[in-house]
């Protein structure tokens, strides 16, 4: 499963979760993140298959970390973070370490405190309460920098929860 940014007009239809669609232009970074510059997309029914989209098993929260390092200036992201921009991902067994009071990001860790996976509500938004154990968080894995980036830029990852059914109390 792989999750497409797209920047500037859309044409086509704009298509639902789950739908199997051809996407075309050229390939852009904005902010960190890749994407597709005004994309055109195209139903491609039966080209992807019937298999459910399985999720990647992330080892843990240090591994995708938006900071390994918080006692540090900057971010210093997980080993895997890069590798797994814009794809599924989930997270077993992970704290809270945040509460949002329903607005906004928060933070989630192997533990309680020290490194953490900020989860942005740019597709869901869930109301977060730090100490909260979750069984698992899925969500679109993205980057997405400051701007203006410092010199030198800091790597800001963060996980993009699609629904309720993605986030298992």
């Amino acid at each position: 499963m792989v999750s497409v940014e797209t920047f500037g007009d859309l044409t086509g239809p704009t298509p639902a979760v789950g739908d199997c669609v051809r996407a075309e232009r050229f390939i852009a970074l904005f902010h960190g993140a890749t994407e597709l510059a005004t994309a055109t997309w195209t139903a491609a029914p039966g080209e992807c298959g019937n298999a459910a989209i399985t999720p990647y098993l992330a080892a843990s929260v240090l591994s995708v970390a938006t900071d390994t390092d918080p006692g540090t200036a900057d971010t210093e992201p997980g080993a895997s973070a890069e590798s797994l921009e814009s794809v599924l991902v989930k997270l077993s067994s992970v704290s809270v370490q945040t509460s949002n009071g329903g607005t906004g990001a928060f933070k989630i860790g192997d533990t309680d405190t020290g490194p953490y996976l900020s989860v942005a509500p740019f597709i869901y938004q869930y109301t977060s309460l730090t100490g909260t154990v979750l069984t698992s968080i899925t969500g679109v894995f993205d980057e997405f920098d400051p701007n203006p980036p410092p010199d030198p830029p800091p790597k800001f990852y963060q996980l993009m929860p699609r629904s309720a059914a993605d986030i298992v109390n």
